[in-house]
């Protein structure tokens, strides 16, 4: 290893699958590798993972704080909803920063980038006080609501953003969030975050037989690729299938969690259980033929009942790229995504029948179709893994140059 490159610390409590491309917490250690950075992850360990390796030359370092089978298996927000999970991430929280602690003894790096605010950006936080160590803190959307709804957590947090080098947010809707709770603008840069772009198939062959296993070949296919979630909406999208003027559809949701067998429910009551397909997951192969035999694409979220939202749903731009026209809630960051009418269709939240509209327009029109397409892909460019890629580089060394 050299030693004379500078060392990097991230700190994240999200990192299941770092083989995957798919995340993008992987994706920003790349970047710093390929920008000549040393990057150590610290990250608590998750079930069938090693404790320590290193994939790509990042160092990935797991923590324990409980037995295996008892690890948090749910995001941050889920885990709070119970009194076992408070106590879960309490260890959880401890353990990183002590785990961090000992790293920083042994190592002192030369910036800690922490993805969240919480707990990874107190953390880091706390390694300044500690070390005099510069800090980045990421913003992935997820922060938004949280601090919102917990105004002795948004002081604190807001006053460790203002004492960062700088904050990273992912889109213009998290930004303007957290400018409103009072985070210097100074502070924020805008990097978007990177799109699982698919690998897509020219075997026109195996396209047919793949589309023919999901539906007959008259229909139509809608493709919505989700979390089963509230804040997805995907009921929405269910039973605004029931009040399509076009009938030969069938609608493909991928994706899973905890609604299934609720949105299963709805379906059945409405009569359409025979136009769904619950995919479930797909691996990026499945992913990339489904983009490729859909004709439309559909993200009906929603502000949801704790106040949370999309801020920046990676799907859209991966949807654009895959050549499909799309429909979007004018929710959080999907208005600054999809501009109506030019590269794509946005309705209103929670209405079936403004939904069911939109996909009748472009089931029914080739030209509004070829237009959003075609519009779409300047978003597609501007958000391009390169981009975000060299960004990711310029500010982090920005920041370890500055005296």
């Amino acid at each position: 290893m050299n030693n004379k490159k500078k060392l990097v610390y991230t700190l994240t409590t999200s990192y299941i699958s770092p083989k995957s491309k798919e995340h993008f917490v992987f994706f920003e250690d790349e970047a710093l590798i390929d920008g000549g950075f040393r990057v150590k992850t610290i990250t608590p360990h998750q079930k069938g993972l090693k404790l320590k390796e290193e994939i790509n030359s990042i160092e990935i370092h797991r923590f324990r704080y409980l037995p295996e089978n008892y690890e948090i298996s749910t995001s941050l927000p889920d885990a709070l909803k119970s009194f076992a999970g408070k106590f879960k991430l309490i260890l959880l929280t401890t353990n990183f920063l002590s785990t961090t602690f000992f790293h920083c003894i042994k190592e002192k790096p030369d910036l800690v980038l922490a993805h969240w605010a919480v707990p990874s950006g107190i953390i880091a936080y706390f390694m300044m006080k500690f070390f005099k160590i510069k800090f980045i803190v990421s913003i992935h959307g997820g922060d938004v609501a949280p601090l919102k709804n917990s105004s002795l957590l948004r002081k604190f947090v807001v006053n460790i953003l203002n004492k960062s080098s700088k904050v990273i947010v992912n889109g213009e809707f998290t930004q303007n969030e957290f400018i409103k709770m009072g985070v210097s603008e100074n502070k924020l840069n805008i990097i978007y975050g990177p799109p699982n772009y698919v690998s897509h198939s020219s075997d026109l062959t195996s396209l047919s037989k793949y589309r023919n296993k999901l539906t007959n070949s008259e229909n139509k296919i809608i493709l919505s690729v989700t979390r089963l979630t509230e804040v997805k909406g995907t009921e929405y999208l269910i039973k605004a299938l029931s009040k399509l003027k076009t009938k030969n559809i069938h609608c493909v949701i991928v994706g899973s969690g905890d609604l299934l067998s609720e949105l299963k429910e709805i379906s059945k009551s409405l009569k359409i259980s025979d136009k769904i397909t619950f995919f479930g997951r797909a691996n990026n192969q499945e992913l990339g033929w489904l983009y490729d035999v859909s004709d439309v694409f559909v993200l009906p979220s929603i502000i949801d009942s704790t106040g949370a939202t999309d801020a920046m749903p990676l799907v859209i731009p991966e949807a654009m790229e895959s050549k499909l026209p799309v429909i979007g809630s004018d929710v959080g960051g999907i208005p600054f995504m999809i501009k109506n009418n030019e590269n794509g269709i946005l309705v209103e939240s929670k209405n079936p029948t403004a939904l069911a509209n939109a996909i009748d327009r472009i089931l029914s029109n080739d030209e509004l179709n070829k237009k959003l397409v075609q519009n779409s892909q300047e978003l597609v460019k501007i958000r391009s893994l390169s981009t975000t890629h060299d960004k990711y580089i310029e500010v982090v060394q920005n920041v370890i140059d500055k005296i």
